[in-house]
Formats: C-alpha cells, sequence, structure tokens
C-alpha cells in the first residue's frame, strides 16, 4: 500500500527542520544557530534526499545528532593523535569541536556535505583498524556506510 500520499512510493521519512539544528554556514565564519529541542526518529537516518533515479535515492546531506557529533570529533581526534589526519578531517574537526556539548544527550546537530561524511568514514575505518569500536562508534560506520 502506497502512503505518500502522492501515489508514487513509501511515505519518505520525516526529517528535522534545519532552523532547529546548531550549524556553521561555512567551516570558519563562526555563524551558529542553538536549537530548542531536536527529536531524531529511532532508525536515525536523517539525510536528505537530493535526486530520485529510476531504482535509488541519491544522499547528499546527512545531519548528525548531538551524540554522532560527539562520536565524529572523538574518532577524528584519534587519528589526529596518530598524525594520519587529512585535511578535510582536520577542517570537519574544528568545525565540530564548536558544536560540542561535552555530553551525550544535548541538542546540537549538524548537517555533513558527501566530503565530511567521507572523512568521518575514512577516521572510523582508521580507529577500527588500530583499537576496537564502541557500540556508538559502530552504530555511526553503520550508518554512514548505509549512504
Amino acid at each position: 500500500m502506497l502512503k505518500n500520499g502522492s501515489g508514487f512510493g513509501p511515505s519518505l521519512p520525516q526529517l528535522p527542520d534545519p532552523a532547529q539544528c546548531a550549524y556553521s554556514e561555512t567551516p570558519h565564519s563562526g555563524k551558529t544557530r542553538t536549537p530548542a529541542h531536536v527529536t531524531f526518529p529511532d532508525w536515525r537516518m536523517s539525510a536528505a534526499p537530493s535526486r530520485l533515479a529510476s531504482s535509488s535515492v541519491r544522499l547528499s546531506v546527512m545531519v548528525l545528532d548531538n551524540d554522532e557529533i560527539e562520536v565524529a570529533c572523538d574518532v577524528i581526534w584519534f587519528v589526529k593523535s596518530r598524525g594520519a589526519v587529512d585535511d578535510v578531517q582536520q577542517q570537519l574537526w574544528g568545525r565540530l569541536q564548536t558544536l560540542r556539548s561535552g555530553d551525550y544527550g544535548g541538542s546540537a546537530c549538524t548537517k555533513l556535505e558527501p566530503g565530511e561524511v567521507s572523512a568521518t568514514l575514512r577516521a572510523l575505518h582508521y580507529c577500527a583498524d588500530q583499537i576496537s569500536l564502541d557500540d556508538d562508534e559502530r552504530r555511526l560506520l553503520v550508518r554512514l556506510e548505509s549512504l
């Protein structure tokens, strides 16, 4: 049964309102927004479809919630501490640091562009090669690899 009202496929997930997300317009703009409260669905798929193909949806932007920002910062820090960080990871780490609340369960969120998603994946894979990933790291790795 079709549920999206258009008659052309299943309903798409509801995405968080970008106006409620704390994010930086550009990596060094200093512009930030503070959210009132953002709730993500249990399946944690917060990426916006940018183009429909005949049999697939291409994702261009992914939204990370507060806990995922903490995980991304931690894994990039690990890569930095081993001297293996690349330029995109360094820029992403600097941008995410300004959004961190320093604790899990906060209300920050941000958009990751495709290059930033790749940089985070590289950091997660590097960590996985060096140490065992914890549950939060594995969850983010699976989510990013599913794109």
